[in-house]
Order: structure tokens, then sequence, then C-alpha cells
């Protein structure tokens, strides 16, 4: 068996509703547990399939320097080929996958039923069961296989919700966000596609040309062909469910296998490197960082950069992630938050429910601190709903500050206590 792994990283306008934080760093680079989101995806597909897996493939619409360091470093370390392909604009999710069909079918073996391509949406982050929905692929030998979950009824319209037969798991109807209620089952965007998902593509993509009989991606101009973008989800999916074409593999219903989240909002994030770090607390726990002597109070799940600098008077957790370069002064206090790289944080400081920016300054006897996360509502920074406080990058907070439940966008002083505000 040989396989290639795609993954959909989008582009610029596709993380709005991560801002500020995509304001400095593309959310497929965001740190989860102090990895970027796409490392999880390329560690899980190395670890599974090990030397079968030929290849990866970042396909978005970013610059190519975007991701030249992560790719150089992560190749190394994990001991994968990985290249990124540039959309020349936005093809759709399954029209940028045909336009780079050569490049994703090269190295492949011709052989249809020993190859497969996964394909996995960047944002979003699971146990990634690709053994298994390989296994539940190779049973049936169609077009697709895709991972689904059960979502509380009343949250459905915000995915893709699928129909599966009971006996034989076939995907018999697929709506894309819909008005009303459909079923709790969605799709998790996880996918086994067989070769032959790029006929499909063409075939769907003359439908909608009309049936102009040409190779619809050669001196292809989108800009005067917008609505030939072609989307895996309501191009693909919808029109073949019910041809006996797709299959779903269920995600488990309870325990830690269940984790699954959709980094739409940064809530989200926070939420995400919870469950993280509880799997490795139960499976790495050597990852973990651990009290001693010299280092501060270390309580519950915490994951600490080696080059941070804390005061062993600090008190840290849980559910705390420290970046690299992060210095933490005398008696601070910090609980359930992510702080990013070339963070400072002065004496007597508390930090909780909250994201703090790349090379922010938080001075002495500051609070920033969000409120408890709402799981089925992750609108940070509303005053409507509440939920966390989000530092931008370049941030200072002036001495004795209290902000909670804010936004603060890049570059900002704060002087004065804020609640419940977007600072601009």
């Amino acid at each position: 068996m040989s396989y290639k792994a795609v993954i959909l990283c989008g582009g610029i306008s596709s993380g709005t509703r991560f801002r500020p934080l995509s304001l400095k760093c593309p959310k497929p680079l965001f740190p989860i547990a102090n990895k970027p989101v796409i490392y999880h995806h390329i560690n899980s597909c190395v670890r599974q399939l090990g030397n079968d897996l030929k290849e990866v493939i970042l396909l978005g619409f970013f610059q190519e320097n975007v991701f030249n360091e992560f790719i150089e470093e992560t190749s190394s370390e994990l001991g994968v080929k990985i290249r990124y392909l540039k959309e020349e604009g936005e093809l759709g999710t399954a029209g940028g996958l045909y336009k780079f069909k050569n490049e994703i079918l090269s190295g492949l073996e011709d052989d249809e039923e020993n190859n497969n391509i996964i394909v996995l949406h960047c944002d979003v982050l699971c146990r990634f069961p690709l053994i298994e929905m390989i296994e539940t692929h190779n049973n049936h030998h169609k077009l697709c296989t895709l991972l689904t979950r059960s979502v509380p009824a009343d949250s459905t319209q915000n995915y893709g919700v699928v129909v599966v037969d009971e006996e034989t798991n076939e995907v018999s109807h697929y709506v894309e966000k819909p008005l009303s209620f459909v079923n709790d089952f969605v799709n998790c965007g996880v996918y086994i596609f067989s070769l032959n998902i790029f006929s499909v593509i063409e075939t769907r993509a003359k439908e909608k040309k009309n049936s102009q009989e040409i190779d619809i991606y050669d001196d292809f101009d989108i800009s005067n062909n917008s609505d030939l973008k072609v989307a895996l989800e309501r191009d693909i999916l919808l029109h073949e469910a019910g041809t006996q074409s797709i299959y779903a593999h269920l995600l488990p219903s309870n325990g830690l296998s269940k984790f699954w989240f959709q980094l739409k909002h940064p809530g989200t994030a926070l939420e995400c490197t919870d469950l993280l770090l509880s799997i490795y607390n139960k499976e790495n726990q050597d990852k973990l960082s651990k009290s001693s002597e010299e280092s501060p109070m270390i309580v519950g799940n915490v994951l600490i950069d080696p080059s941070a600098k804390l005061d062993a008077s600090a008190k840290i957790g849980p559910n705390v992630t420290i970046g690299k370069n992060v210095i933490v002064g005398q008696g601070v206090r910090l609980k359930n938050c992510i702080i990013l790289d070339n963070v400072e944080i002065k004496k007597r400081s508390f930090v909780s429910y909250s994201i703090i920016g790349w090379n922010t300054i938080i001075h002495a006897w500051a609070r920033v601190e969000g409120d408890l996360i709402n799981k089925d509502n992750v609108n940070v920074g509303s005053s409507k709903s509440g939920g966390l406080t989000i530092l931008g990058n370049d941030v200072l907070v002036y001495p004795q500050i209290i902000i909670r439940s804010c936004i603060v966008l890049p570059h900002k002083e704060v002087k004065k206590s804020t609640f419940n505000d977007i600072m601009l």
C-alpha cells in the first residue's frame, strides 16, 4: 500500500474568524500544545503509516515562503517528504486537488486498489484514526471514506451533515450546513479517497461548465470563471451521496478517542490544547512539565518550552502552554491559557482563560482574564456572550490593569482597565 497525504491549508482570506491571532501567524501554523496545528496532522500520518506514506503535500494559496521554515524543520524531525503547492487563485477544495493531480499521483504505484489519497482539512484536530479508516475503505474499495461523529442536535447547522445507512455505513445523503435538523452525524473533514477521485472531480467540473469538453484547468483564468470553483463538500460529496460511492467511519462517542475540534475561533484553541494535554497525560507524560525545587509549582497538565525562564515562586496550571523565550516573573499565576513566544509577564500578574500573543509584555500586578469557556459558544470578546481574552502580538499592558473578556489587536497599549470590549 502507498499513500499521499494532502492537507488543505486555505489562504489569507480563510482565517478571518481566528483574528487577531491569524494576523501574525497563519492558522495552519498556529501552535497547539507548542506545535503548529498541521504538525499534528503530519505526525499522525507518519506515526500510523510509516514508510507507506510517500509524501505530505500542503495545498493552499498562501505565499510559498510562509511554510518554508516549518517544512524544513518538520521534514527533518519526522523523516518525511513535505512540500507546499500554491494555488493561483481559489479553485475550491476539489479544484485544487485536480489542479495538482500529477504532483499528487507522482510516486504512487499504478494500482488503484492499493493506493489511496488521504485528505485532511487544516483546521480540524482529532486522533486521526487513519488505520481504522483505511481498513473501512479497503472493505468497500469505493470513491471515499469520510470520518463522521455525532454532535448535539442544535449545532448541526454549523457542519456538513451526513445520513448513514446503519447496516452498510453508506452515506445515503449529504447536506452542507442545513437550515433545519437532518441528522446528528457530521462530516469531520478527514477523508480517504481512491485514485478515481480525479475523474469524478473532472466530470463534475465539466458539468458546471455546461459540459464543454475541454480540460478546464489548462490556461484556466479563475478570475473570469469564479463560478467554476469545485468544492469537495458541496460539489462532490453532495452529488455522490446515495450512489454507493461514499462510506462513513464513525468516531468513537466516549473516551479520549472522541476528541475532535474545528479551530474556527480562538476559544477552540484553548479547548483543544486542554484535550491534547490530557492525552499526553494518559499516553506520554514525559512531554509534560513537572514541579521541582528550582521550578514553579505545576498544577495539572502544563507544557513549557525549555527556553522559557520562569521564577520558582510562580504557580502554573492547569491547562497552560508556554512558548519559546517566555519570561515569567515572581509570584505570577497562570491557568487555562496559551502563552506564545517571547512574552514577558512581570511579577504578581495573573492570567487565566486567555491567549497571549507573541512579544507581548504584561506589567506587574496586572490581571488578564476571560470567562469559563462555553463549549457551545466560543465567540470571544463579545459583550453579549463573554469569552476568552485574546491579546494580539506586541501588546503592552500597563501595571495594575485589569482586562476581562476582551480582544486586543496587535501593537496596542492598554493603559486602563477594560471589560467586554474589542480594542481596535
